[in-house]
C-alpha cells in the first residue's frame, strides 16, 4: 500500500493497481475487484488448525501513532546529512 493505493505485485510485476477495490476471502484465496481488474490469489488457511473465521477492524490511523517507527528514522537521516555519509537501504 502506498498513498497513491494498494498494489499487488507477483515477481517484479504489478498485477493489480487501484485506489478503491471490493475484496472477499474463502478459505482457499482473495478476490480483488476494481473498475475493470480481477485478481484472484491462492491464500492457505491461517493457522494450525486452520481459523473457521478472520475478523478485520478498519479504522483511522493518526500520524501520531506511526511516530514510534518515524522518529528514528528522522535522527538517521538527520545524522546522514550532517556527516555527508549515506543511508545504505538493503
Amino acid at each position: 500500500m502506498t498513498p497513491d493505493g494498494f498494489f499487488f505485485r507477483r515477481d517484479a510485476e504489478t498485477v493489480f493497481e487501484a485506489t478503491r477495490f471490493q475484496q472477499s476471502v474463502d478459505e482457499h484465496r482473495v478476490r480483488l475487484v476494481a473498475d475493470n481488474q480481477e485478481l484472484d490469489w491462492p491464500c492457505p488457511p491461517l493457522g494450525e488448525p486452520p481459523a473457521k473465521r478472520l475478523h478485520v477492524i478498519t479504522r483511522n490511523v493518526t500520524p501520531a501513532e506511526f511516530d514510534s517507527i518515524v522518529e528514528p528514522l528522522k535522527k538517521l537521516c538527520a545524522a546522514s546529512v550532517t556527516t555527508g555519509n549515506p543511508v545504505a537501504w538493503t
